[in-house]
């Protein structure tokens, strides 16, 4: 898949998350798992970006990405209409634990 289909798939994920009255006391999380340790990653770096400046709180829903990015340490973000918070960024220690599991 390309960056844009990667992209447009994003989006109409994003779109989809609506509020109805049987959910209407619970929030949906959209979570994108992005491993980027390698040539793509400033195709991933793009994408948050694009993300980022898509992104309004009409969505009604929180987007969360965990990335992994090389040159980076992995980190779990939130990206919401004030931008992106940091919820966790992984040490080497943590990394090396993580490709483990992958």
């Amino acid at each position: 898949m390309d960056k844009v289909g990667i992209i447009c798939f994003l989006i109409l994920s994003l779109l989809s998350c609506t509020e109805n009255e049987e959910s209407a006391n619970q929030q949906t999380v959209l979570i994108i798992y992005m491993i980027a340790d390698n040539d793509l990653s400033s195709e991933a770096i793009d994408c948050i970006e694009t993300l980022k400046s898509t992104y309004t709180k009409n969505y009604n829903c929180r987007l969360v990405v965990f990335a992994d990015i090389k040159n980076q340490f992995p980190c779990l973000i939130e990206i919401n209409e004030d931008g992106i918070d940091i919820i966790t960024e992984y040490t080497d220690e943590e990394k090396k634990e993580l490709d483990e599991i992958v």
